[in-house]
């Protein structure tokens, strides 16, 4: 079947398996994000948050949630540190 399509022209599939066994909708950004500021908000101490750092979109939404929680934001990983700072020069990263 992906013969089919290399043969109209495509060159190449990307695609994201993350979740792909799990049966039923993935949440949106913006849902996973009130979630985030709602658990950093209730949270006594500090709070640990992981990600793939080459997820953009979800780093945006812990910094936001992080901000609007009155909390700050320790960013440990050069790969994570690299691709902040790119999305912060492409304007993807606000405030």
């Amino acid at each position: 079947r992906f013969r089919a399509y290399g043969d109209k022209g495509v060159l190449a599939l990307v695609c994201d398996s993350t979740n792909a066994l799990r049966e039923g909708e993935s949440p949106s950004e913006v849902a996973v994000g009130e979630g985030l500021k709602g658990v950093i908000e209730k949270a006594k101490g500090r709070v640990a948050v992981t990600t793939f750092s080459s997820n953009v979109g979800r780093i945006v939404s812990i910094a936001r949630a992080a901000r609007d929680a009155g909390r700050q934001c320790l960013v440990l990983g050069r790969s994570l540190k690299r691709v902040i700072d790119v999305a912060g020069e492409l304007g993807y990263m606000d405030g």
